[in-house]
């Protein structure tokens, strides 16, 4: 399929070669690109096409489909926008839009686009079926089921759908209106039973399901697979390219499939080699070397570890990858995922690096104590580290200026999170100051009631002489990254807060992310090094420590 892809790729660029004004080459050499994920390619054939036919509604969409690919939703919007006023009846441009809107919350703008596009092509089930959604996010259940029955009406075997109008219809029964179902279709019927009993099976197996799926127990399980804040969105026609997940909100937890086996404790874990390995990366990582990696060494006496900072560089996931890259490090510690181009990188050096999960943690927002201020949504912090929003009096807060801080994206693997799952790859304004450490700048929170900066909660939230803010996708749904009750400065540090583990295992945190060690896999000692101690920290003893070194065990429970 791949060299298909490519031999199309060549084909137009020899038609390009003959003649360089050949728009529907570069649109199908764009189409090309687009299959491959190729978008900065795919964006620029289209960019080229645009420049030479400006009234092509076809090329606008397809380019909005290629900055989705790259999470770049407001661009996406512009260029469906100018495809719509090219050609007002063209459903699947409201249909997208409506999704990109739908992902930045912008609730009644996507339902206004899932409208156009039903009323211009009145079977565009999916259309139904995402406007359904986003009525569920705003609570309107009385709309959301009607779009599923539209859903149904259209697709009778469509079983998801059925079993997301019986979760509406026990919502609003709980709300003491009755809504009546009608079983028509026996195929139906055996799939909600298999759903139900597989449900039912899960959590006899799994206790954590029950606490953390949204369970609603009576005559029957419901489980409210809410599908909401992360719109996922599907495809259903060639024309359409499907979008990614927005936000890693998810879950984190119930991505156990791939996990190994644990050992019970890090004498029991087999393979771990002999020598002196240097390790380091994300600074984010410092209380699991404090914590885990001293106890680690005193069961595994022949695996020695010696942290390694960068000779020049600030420490961090991107400037540890880098030295391992560089066979600076034999284990690489990372607070982010692996970039494309840096598996580029090491194919090129023909190395495959990997990445291992190993704890779960999120990042929390610090302000001062004395700031009066509920908290913020997603899209009100981003706004401030675009330097949109520049006094807390237009986020409900008092009058004073606001005074951000963040470490550089470029070495922080924190901040390049943030940016993009906070900023959607948005650059972080000008108005924003740079430090070099999170010690550097909650000293300036702490100094100044305007201030704010966000970092690793492990960092954060127990400290006295700052507080943490409740973080949510919207104003009205807030949550805290601490226990219950809030623990004053007055009281720290006799008493300091704890991270409510709850909230970032089962997802309800915004900003919830995974830690991964990263490996080195070229057969050698390095490769060896890497996997051995990514199965110490994921042994039962690994991950109890690492919850009490402030993150959270990416199995159910640190058993």
């Amino acid at each position: 399929m791949l060299s298909s892809n490519y031999k199309k790729i060549s084909d137009c660029t020899k038609k390009l070669h003959q003649n360089p004004e050949d728009v529907k080459a570069y649109h199908q050499r764009a189409c090309q690109w687009l299959k491959m994920e190729k978008y900065h390619k795919a964006i620029s054939d289209l960019t080229l096409a645009i420049e030479l036919r400006k009234n092509d509604e076809r090329l606008y969409y397809h380019r909005g489909i290629a900055h989705i690919g790259l999470k770049n939703y407001q661009k996406a919007i512009s260029d469906w926008s100018k495809a719509i006023q090219i050609n007002r009846k063209y459903a699947l441009a409201y249909h997208n839009r409506g999704q990109a809107h739908a992902i930045l919350q912008n609730y009644l703008e996507a339902i206004a686009d899932f409208s156009h596009a039903v009323k211009i092509n009145p079977k565009y089930t999916l259309a139904y079926r995402n406007r359904a959604l986003v009525y569920h996010v705003l609570e309107k259940y009385e709309q959301a089921l009607k779009d599923y029955d539209s859903v149904i009406r259209l697709e009778p075997n469509d079983s998801l759908a059925y079993f997301n109008r019986g979760i509406i219809i026990r919502i609003l029964e709980k709300q003491g209106k009755r809504v009546e179902i009608d079983y028509d279709n026996i195929l139906i019927q055996q799939t909600f039973k298999n759903i139900y009993n597989n449900i039912y099976k899960s959590i006899k197996r799994n206790k954590f399901l029950l606490r953390n799926s949204g369970v609603i127990a009576g005559s029957v399980i419901f489980v409210l697979l809410v599908p909401l804040v992360n719109l996922v969105i599907s495809s259903n026609s060639q024309e359409y390219a499907s979008f990614p997940e927005e936000k890693e909100t998810r879950s984190l937890s119930n991505k156990q499939s791939n996990l190994p086996q644990q050992k019970n404790t890090f004498k029991q874990v087999e393979g771990v080699p002999s020598g002196l390995f240097n390790y380091g990366g994300s600074t984010t990582w410092a209380p699991i070397r404090k914590e885990v990696d001293s106890i680690i060494q005193e069961n595994q006496q022949q695996f020695k570890l010696r942290y390694q900072d960068h000779p020049i560089k600030n420490p961090g996931s991107g400037v540890g990858i880098s030295m391992l890259l560089d066979s600076q490090l034999s284990v690489s510690q990372s607070s982010r995922p692996l970039k494309p181009e840096e598996y580029q990188e090491a194919k090129e050096r023909q190395i495959n690096l990997k990445q291992i999960p190993v704890a779960i943690d999120g990042i929390t927002i610090a302000v001062n104590p004395n700031l009066n201020i509920a908290g913020l949504s997603v899209v009100q912090l981003k706004n401030i580290y675009l330097g949109k929003i520049t006094n807390w009096k237009e986020v409900g807060g008092p009058d004073i200026e606001i005074v951000a801080f963040s470490k550089s994206p470029h070495s922080s693997g924190t901040a390049e999170f943030f940016v993009n799952q906070v900023m959607d790859k948005e650059h972080i304004g000008s108005n924003v100051q740079l430090v070099s450490t999170t010690t550097m700048a909650l000293r300036e929170v702490a100094a100044n009631e305007g201030a704010i900066f966000f970092a690793s909660a492990p960092e954060v939230v127990g400290q006295c002489q700052i507080k943490t803010l409740p973080i949510g996708h919207s104003t009205g749904k807030l949550i805290s990254p601490h226990q219950q009750p809030y623990v004053t400065p007055s009281q720290c540090p006799q008493k300091r807060n704890q991270i409510d583990r709850q909230v970032f295992q089962n997802g309800d945190y915004p900003l919830t992310r995974q830690l991964f060690v990263i490996v080195k896999e070229d057969g050698g000692r390095d490769e060896r090094a890497g996997k051995a101690y990514a199965n110490l920290l994921l042994s039962k003893e690994g991950q109890r420590l690492i919850e009490k070194a402030g993150f959270i065990s990416i199995y159910p429970s640190a058993n």
